[in-house]
């Protein structure tokens, strides 16, 4: 007997029919033509549901690709939703899902774990798609445990919280920094918060605003509609439009200050601008992005969402970090609780430490959770 070989897909090379090497035994002429039937009605099928045939081969693709239908930062459509449901605005700043459970209508609607109105599915979504690509210092200790909170801003709007919470800080050799709080300690509370925004006419989702953590100090970033413009926001500093990895109001990129991990959006504004004396404003320039960077963007787990202050899904926890230098004390952080510094999963230090409460910083931009 030999055996039947496929030597094409069906549709491939311009939808024609799959060849068939050999003969079927003791089958009729109906036979086959009942088979090449099937095959040929198969191919319809799919040209049916799609402009182009299917690819073959494989392609390697993470778990957070295929369960969000993403492909290098911004989304790529399955192919049927694609052809039925195109980019209404393909140019336009952001990005397009096709399909309604990623409006801001279609967010309202699955489990919302902390009470603020916007489902579980949309917070991850969002969160993952729109986490900043971060530029170290060659060889910083940037060991943390990210957190992060997403909430509705706006009827058409989203804040999303990213908290790296660095284990340590590691200090600025500045002379301009002594009797700031420059030096060494442990936890470093630092913060990225996007404001992004749903456009009806567009139908895209794109970053409108940020405030970016600088120690004690808060870098306001804004972007106009469709690209990134300069606007002066407050005790002198000025907002600044992010870079943007992938396509312009998608994910953008910090830039991390060496050793201290204050963040800034763009290098030149690190190194001419970076950090300012608490009370006073002054600029002391002890924050630099100057050396060899290293990019990633933050890690963004489906089970690190703090939630809300009035649904506090994480709250006080010990370190998840086996590795983490002081594990076997199991210190507890907090990322809600009144009155608790954040010092990195080491042993409680001083109170008068300079680092600050994640609790206050959410409650501060209003991540209340009930509506």
């Amino acid at each position: 007997m030999r055996y039947v070989r496929l030597l094409r897909t069906p549709c491939q090379n311009g939808g024609g029919g799959a060849t068939l090497s050999g003969s079927f035994p003791r089958l009729g002429d109906i036979m086959k033509f009942y088979l090449r039937l099937v095959l040929v009605l198969g191919c319809l099928a799919t040209f049916a549901g799609c402009g182009d045939a299917p690819p073959t081969g494989t392609a390697e693709v993470s778990d957070s690709d295929i369960s969000l239908g993403m492909k290098g930062g911004g989304p790529t459509p399955m192919c049927v939703e694609g052809c039925l449901d195109p980019d209404p605005a393909p140019n336009a700043a952001g990005y397009y899902f096709p399909g309604t459970n990623r409006t801001p209508e279609g967010c309202t609607v699955g489990q919302d774990s902390d009470g603020d109105g916007l489902s579980n599915e949309c917070e991850y979504f969002f969160a993952l798609t729109f986490a900043p690509l971060m530029s170290f210092g060659l060889g910083d200790d940037v060991s943390r445990e990210p957190h992060w909170a997403a909430m509705w801003s706006g009827s058409d709007s989203i804040a999303i919280m990213y908290m790296p919470a660095y284990y340590q800080d590691h200090g600025s050799p500045s002379i301009f920094c002594a009797g700031f709080g420059c030096d060494p300690h442990n936890g470093d509370p630092e913060y990225i918060l996007l404001v992004i925004h749903h456009d009806q006419d567009t139908r895209h989702w794109s970053v409108k605003r940020a405030y970016l953590s600088a120690h004690d100090w808060h870098v306001p970033m804004v972007t106009a509609p469709s690209d990134s413009t300069p606007s002066s926001i407050g005790l002198g500093q000025n907002g600044v439009g992010f870079g943007y990895p992938d396509r312009v109001g998608g994910y953008p990129k910090t830039h991390v200050s060496d050793s201290k991990h204050a963040n800034y959006p763009t290098k030149s504004y690190c190194d001419s601008h970076g950090a300012r004396a608490p009370y006073t404003g002054i600029i002391t320039s002890s924050d630099q992005c100057s050396n060899p960077r290293a990019e990633s963007r933050i890690e963004v787990g489906f089970t690190k969402n703090v939630g809300s202050d009035s649904n506090r899904l994480i709250d006080c926890v010990t370190s998840s970090n086996p590795f983490h230098p002081a594990y076997s004390a199991q210190q507890t952080e907090c990322f809600w609780a009144a009155n608790r510094k954040f010092f990195g999963w080491f042993v409680f230090e001083d109170p008068d430490s300079p680092v600050s409460v994640y609790g206050d910083i959410l409650r501060d931009h209003q991540f209340w959770g009930a509506l």
